[in-house]
Order: structure tokens, then C-alpha cells, then sequence
């Protein structure tokens, strides 16, 4: 635990670690591995799986239909085409997956493409070969995309049945019977169409079977075969020969991984000059460049540098020749090899003379850096594309197959085999992707999903003790049997405990290449394409650069560098694991915290073994220090959430676990608990742990004014549980009404399509609002805009159900039906498919356990719930709710799912009339709110007890007025001073020794100060309109520049929300200017009316000016510097003391009449519609308070006029 306290990075010590210019290691790329094969056919049929001999007796394809819905996953695959919805997986040949893609027609260029010799055979039966499920309804890409079933076949009537029943169809074809079937798609697709529109009708009638047509595609993943073996060239050429015929390939892409070896050597034994000769010749060269190389005689030519290292040659063809063998101890093994991150970008910087018009802007190959082991600038690599340095050998792979097709000599000139043009595709090798990584990985896991520290196998196993099923917790029970044998940790421990296995550097390059009309014989294809791309690892050039960018560890310590790095890790889970180990075996739910941090801990771990920031949840890691850690330091660090108890145990401060924006708190285990129990277990475990965080912490800013704590908590549960509802109202509406929006905008009419558009901005609005099923802000105009399709129905409103308009504590009460009802149907008003119900039934159990608090027995309370329902109903104002359809008439049980286009209003009077939050009370929590009721009002009412600016509502300042203490937030210690000596913290200090809330100005002053504080950051003002003139009055100035709008300070200024700060300044600021004695008057009054300097820079980017002093009503403009850099009694004053009495008595009179006093004040002095503006820009529960404040500055412009009464 210790090791995760502080921040800490990783040094490898040199005894560790090799030296790359070591002379007395070997270094060798002698293996290459095949893991990955692609061939996309370029004709129709089934060309991608037609072998070279058609006598061959272990041919086998087997067609497998029972997998419709499996997804196209191959990565760095070039198939020319977008695969999305065009793609069909039909069986496997040879181990490789086979594809069925339909394909437009321009794809397949059989012009360019040479017909392959016919094979006539005898003819298979096929009547048994069904290759098309049930006919979808209609015919469209989109149903295309969903169901790719493409294919039917024909009754004996001549129609075209659709094959009723499921997928089913698993069958071994000989290739006869494939032959066939490849026959009939090349000839007969055509006249299929046709036929199948003619009787298929209006709904066959859609382009995408007339302008595509069927191809083929064969793929292998990770097969791992050695291929290109010294010795084996010929014999691997026949294998290729004989699997595939390649007369209808298009492109073929293959995946070849390469072994790069480094071996401490114990001594050297030099090779003979005549079996140099022998093996490569006379002519041997002391250069691989032709330009720079001369010939060198080997009896004379020195056999080592300066330096000891091997003075090396080359052949003709520029590759090095071994002059020395390699002589290894026998218990000596590989060492271990990693990429240097820091600079291994410049293995792939781009050839400025051969880059594509493409790649002009990136110089740099896209590639992305992984590191391993917690050491942070050495890991792995992935890219897409090669190295810069395999570009002349892959120019040179080009030119030799530019040469065989153009039936030219390799030695002719380039500019001779540059204009000998061919027809047809010519065979052209790209790099198409490359990844870096160490075999050692191999061992510890086959495939991703393989790998023990990546399956978060303790994390499943803990949240399972939250499954309540038979078959999620069977699951769960079986990883927990997995964890308790042996942790994830431990088994990678074991793995690579023997410590003899191959610790190589392995770097696969994809390549892609289109096959050429004469390259039809897999023989020249192996020859001048497959043995080349791994020829090319031998080539000086290549070598010599990738050894610039490797560490090189010593024998077996790359392997234990993960434990030792992550040891810290590993004793925090070993520990998590032991103290709930009982909970494990009695199957008692684990806390949801140590379950959260347990999954924090496993995504750190898969982080150090995989190096991949995927992994990494920015929410609840970052706050627990553990991504930061790994990101910035590379070893994570633990923050002081999580302790260690004096027993040792883990301890973690709940309190002050991460939340949401929303408060929820914040999780990683998502992902786990979906791909193993499902989306609705997902959410109920997700609302439990909302339900038990509420219980611990009720968010400061919810309902402040609320004294209760048993009301408060109550009311933010069902509050969070409201929003999930709206939340799937939305996505339903959102869903559906797009749906059918698109169509019109995609239609030809453009009347319809304006609709369209129209319907789609409204959706759009009404989509942001936060309070979606209200009236507020045009919602319900735009939600009946959105929804209803016939613009002569818009007057009618939202469709409405025929059980008509309904209460809202109707609402709640068929909310606890459809929580207690037993049926397996989600019936209204929660919605199929949403969250709402699943977490409702989380949420009603626990609000009868936290009302029978105290009691013996959990109480049934279903009207206090009842009440609590109702109550955050009204609060959410969900006046407009989604329903089931209307009745048919037609037998059968009515439909209860919830559709997007039926509505009931809750606008209908309860017989209940208003209810009390009281029944939710206890008799306990009864007895404390009283006695804090009690308390509450003596506090109140004493003008020198302490009390809190931001505790309570503006609604409520009422309460407060009596106190001439300062409130508890006003410290000048959250204050700093340019000058200790300067007026300003005189200021300052004045202003907190002399403040007494009985003067009016005093009071006024903290009431707008408070106010202000509401509006932040939005304090700001633009530029002076151009109405506002020299000549302008003084009263025109001043409703000008309350009329100016409340604006957001740029981006780039801080500390703009900081309530308390600008509380403090605010009112000292107000204060100051109007007692003619506090050190800021006194300054005034020597410097001209100038603020000064000091003063200016402190408070006006922060708002703190005359010009908000104007727009508050507690001043008055004289003319236009008021927008700019006005002087005290020149460009803006001061009210009269009669008008601050004026002003104080009606802020009074408006804050005790809330809350329409305010407002019908503004109507009557400055019009509705001036008074609507305001109300729009208030905000929350202070709206008719801000109003008010807004409108002063209008009395006291009619006052000064004679006006104003």
C-alpha cells in the first residue's frame, strides 16, 4: 500500500539491460510466421474458395447458415469496398471464415479481369441447400443492413417461397456441389433478380439487388504457421499452389510476423572464404548501396572494425553475408526485447519524393505507442502502415512484378518498364498496417479475451454477489471458484515462472496486394510476393534501423519487470480479495465501493500489462490517482479516498467518492457487468449503488432550503429515479420520430421534405430542454411539432389516449402497480426497453426501508411513497406523458407497450388535493424537526446569531433580514492584496469592522450582493450600442445599460464561479461607495473621482464596476464613458439617499411577497413584455427576485423624471 502514496517512476538500471552496440551479441530474423490471410474475389460467385485442382479428395466447404448476425471484424483490411450491411458469413474452407458481399457492380471490373478456363462437371443436387431466411417485409438498405440473408431458392410452382423456419442449415459441400453453386451465381444472378422483382412486388422493387452483385471472401486469423523456412521454398510453393485458385482473386492481404532475435554469445567461430564463395559468390561488396559499394576480396578483407564488431559485406543484391558463426552457451536463452517510445517515431517518417498526395499533411505514418510494465517510454507499437525503411524494398518487390507483367527484364531501363503498360491489374504490395510486440505475450494469453488480468475475472466475481438469477449467479460462482484456485495476477505468475520460452521481438506487417493478370499461378505469387516480404528483414538497411529502437534486457527480466512494477497493485487486490473473501462464500453482497476500486485496480493492472489507455475511466481513475499516475509518472499512485485501517484492513472514505455532474457516483465496472449479465442487471446494480451513495451523501446543492434530512434524502432518490424516466422518453420520442423523419427528408416532394426539416430542428430543440415534458420554453410546442406527421392536425396538440386527461397522483399510482405487478411485461407508463421500471423496482423497497427505520419491521408506507412521487412529479413538471395505444376493437389482450405518438395529460385536478410531505416523516425524525424547527426560528430571529449567504433560497432572504452580522462565507482570508498598505485592503478592512445589517444600504447592499453571486459567470457586458450617444440623457443611458444583456466573461479568465469571493467583493464595493468615510471614498475624493489603478485591476475583469452597478439599480449613467473607464460624479453617481430608501423598501416589499409581487411590479411600471424578458433570464428559484432588481433601475429612471409616485 505504501509503494501507491506517492508519485514514482521507473528506472532500469544498466545491469539489466544490454548494450545495442554490444558486439558480442547475435542477432538474427531468420523466422516468419503467417497470421493472417485475406482474398477478396473480383468476379461473381465463389471464386474465393475454387481450388487450383478439382480432383482434390480433401476439399471441403461447409456451409453454415446458423450464423446470420456474426460481425466483420478484420482489421487492417483493404476490401475495396464498405462492408457495412453488405456482408454474409456463409461457412469455412480450410479453417478460413467465408463471406458472402454483395458489392456494386463497378467493383467487380470483369473487363480487366481474364476469364478463367471453365470446369465442367457433373451436376450436384442442390435441392436441399437453402440459403435465405424468412423474406423481410420490405426490401431496403436498411433492412439489408439487418437481415443479409440474400439468396432464396425456387419452388417447384416457379415462386420464389421464403424459407419459413430458422437458420438451421449446416452442410458439408464436395466441389462438385460448391462448382455448381459458383456456376449458378455467375450466370443465372441476373435473371434471378429479375424474376424476383417481377413476383416479388412493389416491396422488391428497391436497387440494392440491381446494383449489386455477389462476391466472395475467404479470411484466417492468427493461424501462426512458419512459412519461408530456409530449404522449404519449393515445397511451400506447391501448398500455396494447390489451396487456392486465384483466377477470380481481386486483392489478397497477408499479416507475416517476424522474429527479430538477440542472443549473448560465448564465442565465435569465423566462416571459411570458400564457403562464403560457395553459398554467394565472387562478387561481394563492402556496401549495400550500389552507388557507394565496391568489391571487396575476403582474404584480404578484414574480419573485424575498430570497434570488434564484424566487418560486414554484401551480395550483389545488397544483403548482408555472415562471416561468423554464433556460438551460444547452453543455458543461455534469448534476451528479451522491447520498442524505445520516445523516438520510435522516426521509424516512421515518410520519403518526402514517394508520398501520395494523401499523405502530404502527415510526414509520419499513423501509429500509437503502448507501454508495458509500468515504464512508460518502452512498450509496443501499432501503425497503419510499415516502417519508412522497408519503402525501397517494397519499390523494389513492385518493380520486379512491373517487370513480369511487362514482360521486360529486371536489369532493363526503369523508364522503358515504366511506359511498357499492361492490361488489367497489375500486382502492386503496399504496407497497409504494422505492430510491434514480444512473444512473451503469446505465452501468457492466445487472444485478448484470453489474457487472465484482462478479463477483470474479481471484479465479475464480486458483482455477482449482486445477481440475484439462477444463471448470472451460476456465472458468477464459476469465476469466483476461477479467483479463489488462483487470482489473475497469480496465474500470470505461473505462466511465467519456467522462464524458458522464446522472449523475441515480433513485428507483424500487413500488407495488401492487387493480383495481376499473369500472377494467376500461386507459385510466382509465393515466389515474387511472400518469400520477398520476408526477404527484406535481411536487408542491412532494415536491421540496423530497429536496432537504433530497442531495449534489450537480459536473460528473463523483461517478464518480471510487470510483477515487480506492479506489485503494489497486485497486494492491494490480494488484500480486497481476503477481507471479503467471506461475503465470497456466504454469497452476501460486497459493498459497491470495494467492488468500483476493485475494477479501478484490475483496469490499472490490464494497463500495465497491455499498455492500452482504452482501458483507463478518466471518472472515477483520475480521482483515485491511479490513471494520472500511470499517464504522467507511469507507476499509478493510490490518493487518501482509500486507507488502511489499524487492523490493516482497506478502508475507503466514502463521503468523498467521486460523483457524476449528476451526483451519481462514478463507476468503471460497466463494461464487465454488461458483456457477463446484461444491460438490466447493469441497471439495477448501477441504481443500487445510486440508492446506497444517496443514503451516505445528499448533494449540498439539492433542495438547501429543505431542513428534514429524511425528506431531503427521500425526495433525491425519487428525483434521480424521474430523470432515468425522462431519460427514456426522450430516447423514444428521439428514435421513432427520426425514423420517420428521414424518410420524408430523403423523399422527392419538397414540400415533404421542408416538413421533414422543420419536424427535425423541433425534435432537436425540444430534445435539449431540461425539463422535457413541461411547457417550459416552448417544449410542448415543439414536442407536438416533432410528433404529429399531418400538419392539419397541429391545433389538436399531442395525440391524445382515450383514457383522457389524468392527475398526477394517477400517475404515481400506476407507477406502483406496474412495480408490484408479477407479470414479465413492462406495462405503462414505463417504456419497453428503458431502464425506468427495472430501477423503480430497486427504488420503492429501498424508500419502505428507509421509512420503517427504527421499527422491527419494513412498513408498507404507499402513501407517504405516493406523496413522494407526486411531489417530484409537479418538481420535474412532467405534465405530458407517453402511453400505450388506444384500443382496437379486434380480440385479443390490449397493447401496453408505450409508443411515441399517444399521450395523457396529467393536468386533471386530484380529489386529493394539494398532499403534505408530512406522512413521509417518522415519529423520530417528527420529534427532530421539531425541536429543529424551533431552532431554526429562534436563530432567526436573533439578530447576532451566525448565518450562511448560500444555505438558503433567494426565496427565503426574507428570513435573514434582521442580522447585522456579516454572513459566516464573508472572510477576508479568501482575499489577496496587491499591497498590504493599500486602500484597497483598507478598504476591505473597513467595510468587515464597520458592517451593520440594520442600515439600509448595508442590507440592500448584501441582498444584491447574494443576487449577484446567482448570476456568475454571466456578469460581463458587450460593447456600447450605438444608440447611446454624448447627447443621450441620463435617464436614456441608464435603462440603456440595464437593458444591456448578461454576458460570459472569455474563455480564458478563471476564478469567474468562486460565489464566495465575489460575495465579499460585491458587497464591499457597494458598501464603500455609499459611506463617505470608508477608505475608497476618501481615495475618490483625492484622485478626481478615479478608482485608481489598484482598485481597477483587481475588480473590473471580474464585473465589480459602476457599469453592474448601473444594471443592479444602485446608480445612476451619465453618458457613454460609462461603458469604458468612468470617473465618480463625471460618467456615473450615486442614488439620492431618498431614492436608497425607496429602492430598500420595495426590494423589501418584493422579497416578502414572492412570488409574483416582483413581477406584477415590473408590469405595471415597465410593461409585460420588457417584464417577460426578465423572467425568461432569471433563473431557479430566485426568478421573481431577479426580476425585481432588474426592473429598480426603471423605477428610479422615472423617479429622477418626476414619474415615479
Amino acid at each position: 500500500m505504501q509503494r501507491l502514496r506517492q508519485r514514482a517512476h521507473v528506472e532500469v538500471d544498466e545491469e539489466f539491460v544490454h548494450d545495442k552496440g554490444d558486439a558480442d551479441l547475435a542477432w538474427g530474423v531468420t523466422e516468419h510466421y503467417l497470421d493472417y490471410c485475406l482474398f477478396v474475389s473480383g468476379k461473381k460467385g465463389l471464386h474465393a474458395i475454387l481450388p487450383t485442382s478439382t480432383r482434390d479428395p480433401s476439399y471441403s466447404f461447409t456451409l453454415d447458415l446458423q450464423h446470420p448476425r456474426k460481425l466483420w471484424k478484420a482489421r487492417h483490411a483493404d476490401v475495396g469496398f464498405d462492408p457495412a450491411g453488405q456482408m454474409l458469413f456463409i461457412g469455412t474452407y480450410h479453417q478460413e471464415d467465408v463471406w458472402l458481399a454483395m458489392v456494386l457492380w463497378s467493383f467487380t471490373q470483369e473487363d480487366m479481369l481474364d476469364d478463367e478456363e471453365r470446369i465442367h462437371d457433373e451436376e450436384a443436387n442442390m435441392a436441399d441447400i437453402h440459403i435465405r431466411d424468412q423474406t423481410p417485409e420490405d426490401l431496403t438498405i436498411m433492412n439489408m443492413k439487418r437481415v443479409t440473408n440474400l439468396m432464396t431458392r425456387k419452388c417447384a410452382s416457379g415462386a420464389f417461397a421464403a424459407y419459413s423456419g430458422k437458420f438451421n442449415v449446416k452442410h458439408e459441400m464436395t466441389y462438385n456441389q460448391v462448382k455448381k453453386l459458383h456456376d449458378v451465381l455467375e450466370t443465372a444472378y441476373d435473371g434471378y433478380v429479375e424474376e424476383v422483382q417481377a413476383e416479388g412486388g412493389e416491396a422488391w422493387q428497391d436497387a440494392f439487388l440491381t446494383d449489386n452483385v455477389p462476391i466472395t471472401l475467404s479470411v484466417r486469423y492468427g493461424q501462426n504457421q512458419n512459412v519461408c523456412q530456409c530449404g522449404s521454398k519449393e515445397e511451400e510453393a506447391t501448398h500455396w499452389q494447390r489451396i487456392h485458385s486465384y483466377g477470380g482473386i481481386r486483392t489478397m492481404s497477408i499479416a507475416l510476423a517476424t522474429h527479430i532475435k538477440c542472443v549473448p554469445v560465448d564465442h565465435w567461430e569465423e566462416i571459411s572464404v570458400d564457403e562464403i564463395t560457395r553459398e554467394h559468390g565472387e562478387e561481394i561488396y563492402d556496401s549495400a548501396l550500389r552507388t557507394e559499394r565496391e568489391r571487396v576480396e575476403l582474404d584480404t578483407y578484414p574480419l573485424l572494425n575498430e570497434r570488434g564488431s564484424e566487418q560486414q559485406v554484401y551480395d550483389e543484391a545488397g544483403f548482408r553475408i555472415p562471416r561468423r558463426k554464433a556460438i551460444i552457451g547452453g543455458d543461455v536463452t534469448m534476451t528479451g526485447m522491447l520498442f524505445a517510445l520516445r523516438n520510435i517515431h522516426e521509424l516512421f517518417h515518410r520519403d518526402q519524393d514517394n508520398m501520395t498526395l494523401e499523405e502530404a499533411d502527415m510526414p509520419v505514418t499513423p501509429h500509437y505507442i503502448y507501454p508495458i510494465g509500468c515504464l512508460k517510454q518502452t512498450g509496443q507499437f501499432q501503425a497503419h502502415g510499415l516502417f519508412s525503411c522497408f519503402s525501397t524494398q517494397l519499390q523494389t518487390i513492385n518493380r520486379a512484378l512491373i517487370c513480369n507483367d511487362a514482360g521486360e527484364e529486371e536489369d532493363d531501363d526503369e523508364e522503358e518498364i515504366a511506359s511498357a503498360l499492361f492490361q488489367g491489374h497489375r500486382a502492386c504490395v503496399r504496407g497497409i498496417a504494422s505492430q510491434g510486440y514480444n512473444v512473451f505475450v503469446h505465452r501468457v494469453r492466445s487472444q485478448a479475451r484470453f489474457h487472465d488480468v484482462q478479463r477483470g475475472m474479481m471484479t465479475v466475481a464480486s458483482t455477482g454477489t449482486h445477481m440475484q438469477r439462477v444463471t448470472r449467479s451460476f456465472k458468477a460462482r464459476r469465476f469466483y471458484e476461477e479467483c479463489k484456485d488462483a487470482l489473475p495476477f497469480e496465474r500470470y505468475h505461473e505462466k511465467i515462472a519456467p522462464g524458458t520460452y522464446d522472449q523475441a521481438l515480433q513485428v507483424e506487417n500487413v500488407t495488401d496486394t492487387e493480383m495481376g493478370a499473369s500472377h494467376q499461378d500461386l507459385r510466382h505469387i509465393f515466389e515474387h510476393i511472400v518469400w520477398p516480404l520476408t526477404r527484406m528483414w535481411a536487408h542491412p538497411h532494415v536491421l540496423e534501423q530497429v536496432k537504433e529502437h530497442v531495449v534489450i534486457f537480459k536473460q528473463d527480466i523483461l517478464p518480471s519487470i510487470v510483477e515487480w512494477t506492479t506489485f503494489g497493485l497486485c497486494s492491494v487486490l490480494k488484500k480486497i480479495w481476503t477481507q471479503f473473501s467471506s461475503n465470497m462464500e456466504q454469497w452476501l453482497p460486497i459493498p459497491q465501493y470495494f467492488i468500483e476500486l476493485t475494477s479501478a485496480l484490475e483496469r490499472t493492472l490490464n494497463y500495465a500489462h497491455t499498455g492500452n489507455s482504452k482501458v483507463l475511466t478518466k471518472g472515477l481513475m483520475d480521482p483515485l490517482w491511479l490513471s494520472q499516475g500511470l499517464l504522467y509518472d507511469g507507476l499509478p499512485s493510490l490518493s487518501p479516498l482509500v486507507k488502511t485501517g489499524t487492523l490493516g484492513d482497506i478502508r475507503i472514505e466514502e463521503m468523498d467518492w467521486p460523483v457524476t455532474s449528476k451526483s451519481y457516483p462514478q463507476m468503471s465496472s460497466q463494461r464487465s457487468i454488461l458483456i457477463n449479465y446484461g444491460q438490466e442487471l447493469l441497471q439495477v446494480y448501477e441504481a443500487t449503488f445510486n440508492i446506497n451513495h444517496s443514503m451516505k451523501v445528499v448533494p449540498v446543492t439539492f433542495l438547501p432550503s429543505h431542513t428534514d434530512p429524511t425528506q431531503r434524502l427521500l425526495l433525491h432518490i425519487v428525483h434521480r429515479r424521474f430523470e432515468v424516466y425522462e431519460e427514456d422518453v426522450c430516447t423514444l420520442v428521439n428514435t421513432q420520430v427520426r425514423s420517420s423523419v428521414q424518410k420524408l427528408i430523403d423523399g422527392d416532394d419538397v414540400v415533404t421534405r421542408n416538413i421533414g426539416r422543420e419536424r427535425l430542428t423541433a425534435l432537436e430543440t425540444w430534445f435539449r430542454q431540461p425539463q422535457p415534458l413541461s411547457y417550459n420554453n416552448d417544449s410542448y410546442a415543439n414536442l407536438v411539432k416533432a410528433i404529429v406527421d399531418n400538419p392539419d392536425h397541429l391545433g389538436r396538440g399531442l395525440p391524445a389516449s382515450h383514457l383522457g386527461q389524468k392527475s398526477t397522483t394517477w400517475f404515481a399510482d400506476h407507477i406502483l402497480q406496474s412495480v408490484a405487478s408479477k407479470t414479465i411485461r413492462c406495462l405503462p407508463p414505463f417504456l419497453h426497453g428503458g431502464s425506468g421500471l427495472a430501477i423503480m423496482r430497486i427504488v420503492i423497497p429501498a424508500l419502505r426501508r428507509i421509512l420503517s427505520q427504527g421499527t422491527d419491521t419494513v412498513g408498507d408506507h404507499t402513501a407517504a411513497i405516493r406523496v413522494l412521487l407526486v411531489q417530484v412529479a409537479s418538481q420535474h413538471q412532467i405534465l405530458n406523458i407517453p402511453w400505450a395505444p388506444n384500443p382496437t376493437g379486434l380480440t385479443g389482450r390490449p397493447a401496453t407497450t408505450v409508443v411515441h405518438n399517444m399521450w395523457i395529460n396529467l393536468g386533471h385536478a386530484s380529489s386529493a388535493g394539494s398532499q403534505s410531505l408530512a406522512p413521509v416523516l417518522r415519529p423520530a425524525d417528527m420529534r427532530h424537526h421539531a425541536v429543529l424547527s424551533a431552532a431554526t426560528s429562534m436563530q432567526s430571529m436573533d439578530s447576532r446569531a451566525p448565518w450562511s449567504a448560500f444555505n438558503i433560497s433567494i426565496q427565503d432572504l426574507n428570513t435573514i433580514l434582521n442580522h447585522e452580522v456579516l454572513p459566516e462565507e464573508w472572510t477576508m482570508d479568501i482575499m489577496t492584496f496587491p499591497d498590504d498598505d493599500s486602500y484597497v485592503k483598507e478598504t476591505y478592512q473597513w467595510v468587515h469592522d464597520n458592517y451593520n445589517g440594520c442600515k439600509p444600504i448595508h442590507q440592500l447592499a448584501m441582498c444584491v450582493a447574494i443576487m449577484f453571486c446567482h448570476v456568475l459567470p454571466n456578469v460581463m457586458h458587450g460593447k456600447k450600442p450605438s444608440s447611446l450617444t454624448s447627447s443621450s440623457s441620463q435617464a436614456n443611458a441608464t435603462l440603456i445599460v440595464c437593458n444591456t444583456p448578461w454576458s460570459a466573461p472569455s474563455a480564458n479568465k478563471r476564478g469567474m464561479a468562486q460565489q464566495n469571493i465575489f460575495l465579499v467583493m460585491m458587497s464591499t464595493f457597494i458598501i464603500a461607495m455609499y459611506e463617505p468615510e470608508s477608505p475608497l471614498r476618501r481615495y475618490l475624493k483625492d484622485h478626481a473621482g478615479a478608482l485608481g489603478a489598484l482598485w481597477t485591476d483587481k475588480h473590473g475583469a471580474k464585473g465589480i464596476k459602476p457599469f453592474n452597478l448601473v444594471r443592479l439599480g444602485l446608480a445612476t449613467a451619465k453618458g457613454c464613458s460609462i461603458f469604458h473607464s468612468p470617473k465618480f460624479n463625471n460618467g456615473w453617481s450615486l442614488l439620492t439617499s431618498s431614492a436608497v430608501t425607496k429602492v430598500h423598501g420595495d426590494l423589501i416589499r418584493g422579497l416578502k411577497d414572492l412570488p409574483y409581487g416582483p413581477y406584477d411590479a415590473a408590469v405595471f411600471l415597465s410593461g409585460r413584455e420588457l417584464a417577460d424578458t426578465f423572467r425568461k433570464c432569471a433563473m431557479g428559484a430566485f426568478i421573481s427576485t431577479l426580476v425585481y432588481l432588474n426592473i429598480i433601475v426603471t423605477i428610479f429612471a422615472l423617479h429622477e423624471t418626476g414619474k415615479y409616485g
